[in-house]
Formats: structure tokens, C-alpha cells, sequence
């Protein structure tokens, strides 16, 4: 189809149903809602605020709140501020988001683990393969049941690691939509005082660049421990092996850490360089 005509919407498949901003944006709305009133803010009518209190006009927090209902499962769409006291703690948008979808990411994270446990059974099983070839004393079956776990443990891992990327990727794009919607809902119904401290172009980059570096990090977030659990694994199966050598190639991976950094640095300026042009 798309080798016919330019692809429309009606030529996509329909989104999963769990995957709708009208499903996924009431519970992040609820879970915020309650981190404002934790921190002793509140939500009130621009109408109803009294001349006591104070908008928040010099924060972005209020950007994130939601007002009433709309058609993301607010209340009314009238104007909306954020009343605070002086001296609440600030709201936090990750507990926000870690109290409605921690338990989905921690499942992806469990996914990862597994996987990075599988990773290392294969050089073991051919470790043990190997020894299975060279004493001829070792019974057959033994030959046939190494055999059989490559195959298995092939199957297991390659079955984590798609559910790894299945949940988190789906995961960062529930994140992001949620995100989204709260901040074209906050922007729709906020005051007149809270438009004076945000231009148009903050909020369109909360929309796509912020909230688009959310899917970003959810869907490789596991990367943060995983890459130094499977360091420590190999550096253990090594060390079996190669013994106190193996620290010359861990040496060598350290030292080039800042080397990776400094290189990734100026590939972003040349980048950045190379869009101004």
C-alpha cells in the first residue's frame, strides 16, 4: 500500500486500546493531582483565588497540572491556577510517574536481567562442550544434554529480551503521551498571570522535546545497571580463565570511558553545527 499511495491514517492498524491518551492520561492526571496536594498546592478556578494567595507564576510545575475534566479525563476547561503554600516541597514528576507505571518498568527491568544471566550460559555450556569432547570418559547423554541447552537457552533469552523492548518501548510511549496530553490540558485552562512566565515555544518543547526524551530513557533506562552487572559476570568467568590478566582489559575499558565521552561531545557539536548551516 504504501508503494501505491502515500500512507494515510485509515491504511495504519488501529492502536491498542490500552495505549489510547483517554486511557493512559486519567491515572498520571490522579497520581499528580496527588503530588500537588501533598506538597500543599492545590488546584482552585482563576475566579475563586482569593487575594491571599499566590499563583505559582514562577514555576513550570504548574504547566503539568491538570485542570477539570476534558476529553483526557479532567473536569472543566476553565482557567486554573495553582495555589501553594510557602514553604511545601515541590512536586515531583518522577514519583508521579514511578507510582503509576514503576511496576510495568520493573517487569522490563526483570526481562533485562534474565537476559544478561542467559548471555553468559552460552561460553559456559561451550566450556563445558569442550571438556565433553576431550574426555571420552564423560557419558553421552551429557554431550546431548549440553547441546539441547544451547538451543534452549538461545530460545529463553531471545524471548526476555523482545519483552524487554516490547514493554519499555510501549511503556515510554505511554509516558510520553501522558505527558503530552497534561501539558496541552495545563496550557488550554491556565491563567492569565501563569501565560506571562511561559512563552508558547517552552510549552510546544515540554510537548515534543522533553516529553519525547522521556520515551527516550524509559525504553533504555536498564542500561544504568545492566552494563555494569555484565562486567562484573565477565570479569568473574575471566578471571577463572586469564586470572589477574584480565584486569589489563578492564584497565582498557576505563580509560576509555572519558575518551567515549569527548568523542561523543564534539559528534553533538558537529551535529548542532551542521543544523545552523
Amino acid at each position: 500500500t504504501g508503494f501505491k499511495k502515500p500512507l494515510e491514517n485509515d491504511d495504519l492498524w488501529d492502536l491498542n486500546p490500552r495505549d489510547f491518551t483517554t486511557t493512559t492520561y486519567p491515572d498520571f492526571s490522579r497520581a499528580w493531582e496527588k503530588e500537588l496536594t501533598k506538597s500543599g498546592r492545590k488546584l482552585v478556578p482563576e475566579s475563586a483565588e482569593d487575594s491571599t494567595s499566590t499563583p505559582a507564576t514562577d514555576e513550570r510545575t504548574p504547566l503539568l497540572s491538570s485542570g477539570g475534566k476534558s476529553k483526557y479525563g479532567g473536569g472543566d476547561d476553565t482557567a486554573q491556577v495553582v495555589v501553594k503554600t510557602p514553604k511545601g516541597p515541590t512536586p515531583s514528576l518522577f514519583s508521579a510517574l514511578a507510582k503509576v507505571y514503576g511496576l510495568s518498568l520493573v517487569q522490563a527491568h526483570l526481562c533485562k536481567f534474565v537476559c544478561d544471566l542467559l548471555t553468559f550460559v552460552g561460553p559456559t555450556l561451550q566450556k563445558l562442550l569442550i571438556g565433553y569432547t576431550e574426555d571420552t570418559s564423560i557419558q553421552q547423554w551429557k554431550g546431548y544434554l549440553y547441546a539441547s541447552l544451547f538451543f534452549v537457552s538461545s530460545v529463553v533469552n531471545s524471548f526476555f529480551f523482545h519483552q524487554l523492548f516490547h514493554i519499555g518501548m510501549t511503556l515510554g510511549m505511554r509516558i510520553k503521551a501522558a505527558v503530552i496530553a497534561a501539558v496541552y490540558q495545563k496550557a488550554l485552562t491556565m491563567s492569565n498571570e501563569a501565560r506571562k512566565g511561559s512563552t508558547v515555544g517552552e510549552i510546544v518543547n515540554l510537548m515534543s522535546v522533553d516529553a519525547q526524551r522521556l520515551q527516550d530513557v524509559t525504553g533504555y533506562l536498564w542500561m544504568v545497571w545492566s552494563a555494569p552487572l555484565q562486567i562484573a559476570l565477565a570479569v568473574y568467568l575471566l578471571w577463572d580463565i586469564l586470572g589477574a590478566s584480565v584486569l589489563a582489559g578492564l584497565a582498557v575499558m576505563i580509560l576509555l570511558i572519558p575518551v567515549n565521552g569527548i568523542m561523543a561531545t564534539l559528534q553533538r557539536r558537529l551535529q548542532i553545527a551542521q543544523m545552523s548551516q
